[in-house]
């Protein structure tokens, strides 16, 4: 029998030539019986020779040498004195290589537990330092600037851009911010689907937070003072999440930037609760932007919105509320966003444009602007049989019925939110009784 080192890794990784060239020795030997056999190891089986089935009439190989072991489809196994002796010899290889592996695992183990507390040391060091080099070849193969700390309440951002924003895209939009201690505490920001409104936001806090922690920032010039607390609200609410849950989620997360802001505090609100109805949303957000406004420090808060209708309300608050638009254009008949932000408002969504630029069928964006340019959704030719149907079934149970389609329509969206709200009530009182 060939010699091979005995350590464990030299050993396996040498198996298939080893088993190969004992092979043709089994061959000679057994070369009356049968034509064709080989060696094969199996963990925690040991060595074995092969033989394919046809080689023989039954399992059990009338052949004195060979022992029968197990079969497969096509193959039989049989152990032999050249088998036994490699179990001996070396014994079941790839565990005995495990083992050896799990014991100088748990050695090093043992050993870096006792110096664990400076070894945690010194990664954290080496984290933070590797941080630092990362931010500053940012700074330098990106033209960062150096910002400047403001002692009085102030951020002013000039020619301002997302620090991400130039690896994907070949040109990028430079737009500025402002506010200070008594203008332009709550901006308001509009624009339609599409148009970079969250790529602003999201590059106004990243540039505040890169200045809070000492980096250069992307931006010509930036101005600003220290604050306490930033807030991200934005969307919420995963596939696996009901609407249910998802509010409940929001909600949490503005209790928790509302519990304690200060006047260096920053919140920036992306349609954080967009998963409730419209009119909720409307009363929920002019409600926290008034709380806001009413408080004797008021922090700074940008505010992405499509609800327009609650912008009226906060022209009344002078100075301390600015209302943002991001530009666009049409060419040729297609919406173009051009990323720029520019004082105003914007009162549309412009949803069916974007559909159409983004290639949505024909019938469907013909069918979408019939749908909206119809007079109300009363006239359309699917309701008005529902309309029917539902005074029908009002007047059955003694509900008094509105000639107005439009006060028809609220009375019907009354008893739906509280037929809603009991059958929730009931679910989470069921799911009490369970537990």
């Amino acid at each position: 029998m060939p010699f091979i080192s005995s350590t464990g890794n030299e050993t396996y990784t040498c198996l298939p030539d080893l088993l190969s060239h004992m092979a043709e020795g089994q061959m000679t030997e057994l070369r009356a019986n049968i034509r064709t056999c080989g060696l094969i190891y199996f963990p925690m089986v040991g060595y074995l020779l092969k033989i394919p089935k046809v080689e023989v009439e039954t399992p059990d190989i009338h052949i004195s040498c060979l022992e029968f072991a197990f079969t497969e489809t096509k193959i039989a196994y049989y152990r032999n004195d050249t088998t036994r002796t490699l179990d001996r010899r070396y014994g079941d290889v790839m565990y005995s290589i495990v083992d050896t592996e799990t014991t100088i695992m748990r050695q090093l183990q043992r050993r870096l537990l006792i110096h664990a507390q400076s070894l945690l040391r010194a990664s954290q060091f080496a984290a933070e330092i590797d941080c630092l080099c990362s931010l500053a070849i940012a700074a330098k193969s990106k033209d960062w600037k150096k910002p400047k700390l403001a002692e009085n309440d102030l951020i002013r951002i000039r020619s301002g851009r997302h620090p991400i924003q130039k690896t994907r895209c070949k040109s990028i939009i430079k737009n500025l911010f402002y506010a200070d201690a008594s203008n332009h505490r709550i901006t308001f920001l509009t624009g339609p689907n599409g148009s970079g409104k969250s790529t602003y936001m999201n590059q106004i806090a990243l540039i505040i937070y890169l200045t809070q922690i000492g980096s250069y920032v992307p931006a010509e010039e930036a101005v600003i003072s220290p604050l306490d607390a930033i807030y991200i609200l934005t969307g919420t609410g995963s596939e696996k999440e009901d609407d249910y849950s998802a509010y409940i989620s929001a909600l949490h997360s503005v209790s928790v930037a509302l519990r304690t802001p200060t006047k260096r505090t920053l919140l920036v609100m992306d349609e954080f609760a967009s998963v409730i109805d419209k009119w909720e949303l409307n009363a929920l957000t002019t409600a926290m932007v008034e709380f806001l406004l009413n408080l004797g420090e008021c922090p700074f808060a940008v505010i992405a919105t499509h609800n327009y209708g609650i912008l009226k309300h906060f022209q009344v608050s002078g100075p301390r509320v600015q209302y943002l638009t991001m530009k666009t254009t049409t060419h040729e008949g297609k919406l173009l966003c051009l990323y720029e932000v520019t004082n105003g408002i914007t009162s549309e969504s412009e949803a069916i444009a974007i559909a159409k630029n983004i290639g949505l069928p024909l019938g469907v964006i013909e069918r979408a602007l019939e749908l909206r340019n119809s007079p109300g959704v009363m006239n359309v030719k699917f309701v008005q049989p529902r309309i029917k149907k539902v005074k029908k079934a009002m007047k059955i149970l003694r509900i008094n019925i509105a000639n107005n389609n439009t006060t028809l329509l609220e009375n019907m969206q009354n008893l739906f939110c509280r037929h809603r709200h009991r059958r929730r009530l009931k679910l989470k009182n069921d799911s009490r009784s369970s537990h």
